[in-house]
């Protein structure tokens, strides 16, 4: 009987250093702030393009450094086939409602960026626009890949 009391009494001595091993890993510090994301951003930027019409979307840029913005997709009506039409794919700085355009390209979707720039940290937008090429509705797919 002398055994088992022994046995207990070490179970019980062992749970208890435990909670008390437990409750001690507990720490007092401050959360850690959280760290920006290393490497590329990637959004995606998705809408209706009306004939005659222009979408903008605005980003912002972190760090300084190379902005790939590529035409990834027209497609006429969705499920609908790809189109390859030419539109004005740009880049520049959002003012009020409107995105101020400081460079620009004739694009037509493709795997590649169409529209490179380095640009320092601040907030920026890309656009959209029918350069008289449409004669319906699309929807497109614009890919911004940005530090």
């Amino acid at each position: 009987m002398k055994t088992a009391l022994t046995a207990r009494t070490r179970l019980v001595l062992a749970l208890f250093v435990a909670g008390l091993l437990t409750v001690s890993c507990g720490s007092d510090a401050p959360p850690t702030t959280p760290t920006l994301p290393i490497g590329p951003q990637t959004e995606v930027f998705t809408g209706t393009l009306q004939v005659r019409g222009s979408n903008f979307y605005s980003f912002t840029v972190a760090t300084q450094g190379s902005v790939n913005i590529t035409l990834a997709s027209l497609l006429s009506a969705r499920p609908g086939p790809a189109l390859s039409t030419v539109v004005e794919l740009a880049v520049g700085t959002p003012l009020g409602t409107e995105c101020s355009v400081t460079n620009s390209v004739p694009a037509a979707p493709a795997l590649t960026a169409q529209l490179v720039n380095s640009l320092t940290p601040a907030t920026y937008c890309t656009r959209i626009a029918d350069l008289g090429n449409l004669t319906g509705p699309v929807d497109f797919t614009v890919r911004i890949v940005h530090p």
